[in-house]
């Protein structure tokens, strides 16, 4: 914010203050962008080596003043000990790297020594970055698809997609784990649309055989939303794959949407003059305005699976369940607990037994989704299930 040359000022001034954290034989590099290397020669307890680094961690302490600005800068540091940690250069870099980022995420500000457990992480992650990076022309992916019903006839509402990546190296590779990934890399707008068209194509091979399967809810990642194209990514997906708008449900996180509020009532109320549907997801888990929640063009809210969870150990998660169907039935929404099925609209995520679909239904709940009544399934799978079910869809 203050330009290239206040950078290179503070990278100068921090230089300085590591100089002065660290002994006269001791050496202090920059290695690149605003990371540093100090070599310490330790002959001393390790009590002294954490000694050593706290005092360049303080060397933070006070702010650093550049053309006016008081700027508050903190550090976070990696070590690794030779011979143990590597005895090439190279290694002992790359395991003090390492180190690094497991201060930051502990909370920055702090360091971290380097262990054999990290190596594996940093390791792990590099592989499923490479991976991930190729999967898409690999074709690695595949849609799963999980039932969304109705509580008090067990009929089907329609089905979530799943994206599930296995690779032949790393095997199934959690959601959790790449999903996050790909928006760091920059690549979920291609996997997103991909995700987006396979999912209305597999639609319309359905209807062609006769398939009665509800609406489609696609997850979209906030990123993808962000994109200034999505809203004509999606009219243009339904045309080329020729399915109907009004079978087709997009769940955005709670969490997105809150923080990118007057961004996303535009592109939301775009998409909702195609006919499709709008679900908040997670719901319960962030901070809703509801000035922002009333003005959204949202048909569903789906009650984060962790009060659902939690149902028969605690009486507040079933409060705030009770609170969320209310407030959905007051604004006229279509609510969601995946898992767990709430008033007629009201769905509730991660349904898993019999106590929790009666917990749901006796607060009003009459939509859900869960293991209770159907795991994630391939595509002939869910042939199979709406068959052997006779589900009746809407």
């Amino acid at each position: 914010s203050l330009g290239h040359k206040a950078g290179d000022t503070l990278l100068i001034s921090v230089a300085e203050r590591l100089k002065l954290g660290v002994r006269q034989h001791d050496t202090v590099a920059r290695v690149s962008g605003d990371e540093f290397v100090v070599i310490i020669e330790a002959e001393q307890a390790e009590l002294s080596i954490e000694q050593n680094l706290q005092r360049l961690l303080n060397a933070f302490s006070e702010p650093f003043e550049l053309e006016g600005h008081l700027l508050f800068v903190t550090a976070s540091i990696g070590v690794s000990h030779y011979p143990n940690d590597g005895k090439l250069a190279s290694e002992l870099i790359s395991n003090a790297d390492a180190a690094m980022y497991n201060a930051k995420q502990k909370g920055r500000n702090q360091f971290s020594f380097f262990s054999e457990k990290q190596a594996f992480a940093v390791k792990q992650q590099t592989s499923i970055e490479n991976a991930l990076r190729g999967a898409l022309k690999r074709n690695e992916f595949e849609l799963f698809y999980q039932p969304q019903i109705k509580l008090f006839n067990s009929d089907c509402l329609g089905l979530e997609v799943l994206l599930r990546w296995k690779n032949p190296d790393l095997g199934e590779v959690s959601p959790s784990v790449f999903i996050p990934l790909a928006e760091q890399l920059g690549l979920i707008w291609e996997l997103g649309s991909w995700v987006l068209k396979k999912a209305c194509e597999q639609g319309i091979r359905w209807q062609n055989k006769g398939i009665k399967f509800g609406q489609l809810a696609v997850n979209v990642a906030g990123m993808q939303l962000q994109h200034g194209q999505f809203y004509k990514e999606v009219k243009a997906i339904l045309a080329q794959t020729g399915f109907p708008a009004s079978q087709l449900e997009l769940e955005i996180t709670e969490d997105f949407v809150m923080s990118q509020a007057d961004d996303s009532i535009h592109q939301l109320d775009a998409i909702r003059q195609l006919g499709v549907d709008i679900a908040i997801d997670d719901f319960g888990t962030g901070y809703s305005s509801l000035s922002y929640l009333k003005q959204l063009p949202v048909n569903k809210l789906k009650i984060d699976r962790s009060f659902v969870n939690d149902l028969e150990n605690d009486n507040d998660s079933e409060m705030i369940i009770s609170s969320i169907i209310a407030l959905g039935q007051a604004m006229h929404l279509n609510v969601i607990a995946e898992g767990q099925a709430m008033h007629l609209n009201v769905i509730a995520e991660g349904v898993e037994n019999k106590l929790q679909a009666e917990t749901l239904m006796d607060n009003g709940c009459e939509l859900a989704q869960g293991f209770l009544y159907g795991k994630p399934m391939s595509a002939d799978m869910v042939e199979t299930w709406v068959l052997r079910n006779k589900a009746t869809l809407q």
